[in-house]
């Protein structure tokens, strides 16, 4: 697994003594950087957070999603169009979504479908 990122604010977080099957990429200035088309799904963990501008762009460009449901986060990832993670501090509960999100490829495309129209409807210029 690719992984970009790194800990915010004051997060003493080490990313030095990671699973084997995690590489990490460092930090990314654009999605246009990343293999989106070959990627299985998005992952985006968070314990707080707005509705943040990388979820809308992910959306527009109909790639399956993987999240933490902190504060906007919720206003694009439900049920009905990623994979929702309730708890975001929980690791297993991420891995539960992103096994879900794995073993249902014809599933997270609709996903991710349905995912844009709802970045379209809520995040045009008139909205």
């Amino acid at each position: 697994m690719l992984a970009w990122g790194r800990p915010l604010l004051d997060d003493d977080i080490p990313l030095t003594d990671l699973p084997a099957n995690i590489r990490l990429m460092g930090e990314f200035t654009s999605l246009d950087e990343l293999s989106l088309p070959d990627a299985d799904f998005f992952l985006y963990t968070s314990e707080w957070d707005g509705l943040p501008i990388v979820l809308i762009d992910i959306g527009a460009r109909r790639v399956s999603v993987v999240s933490a449901i902190a504060g906007g986060t919720g206003e694009l990832v439900s049920d009905d169009t990623a994979w929702p993670v309730a708890e975001p501090t929980n690791p297993e509960a991420y891995v539960t979504a992103i096994r879900a999100a794995l073993a249902q490829s014809d599933e997270a495309a609709r996903r991710a479908a349905r995912l844009r129209t709802k970045v379209a409807h809520l995040c045009n210029e008139t909205a």
